[in-house]
């Protein structure tokens, strides 16, 4: 009996942890977005977005790009944000580039 409930519980925790990785892949919507040092991220509301400093001109710049991420190429993920992009979500971003 006491395998059972160890069995059961098992189970759900890899369900679980299935579907956790599913929503996780689900957060990144139609768009990414670009910002003033080309660095592309996955939300509109990342914290980074709100406070990126131009390197060259050394102004604080608020300009983002917004773009289909049909039309995202390989070479946007060369710079990525470590705070909205995630390991699971770049892997999901180049399976979908490479579907095109």
């Amino acid at each position: 009996m006491k395998y059972l409930y160890v069995l059961i519980f098992l189970s759900i925790l890899i369900s679980c942890n299935k579907q956790a990785q599913e929503n996780k892949e689900s957060l990144v919507g139609d768009y990414v977005y670009i910002d003033a040092n080309d660095a592309l991220h996955v939300r509109n509301n990342c914290i980074s977005l709100r406070h990126v400093t131009n390197e060259f001109t050394g102004n604080t710049d608020m300009s983002v790009e917004r773009i289909p991420i049909e039309e995202c190429t390989r070479n946007m993920l060369q710079s990525t944000c470590s705070r909205c992009v995630t390991d699971s979500i770049y892997e999901h971003l180049l399976k979908t580039i490479e579907k095109q």
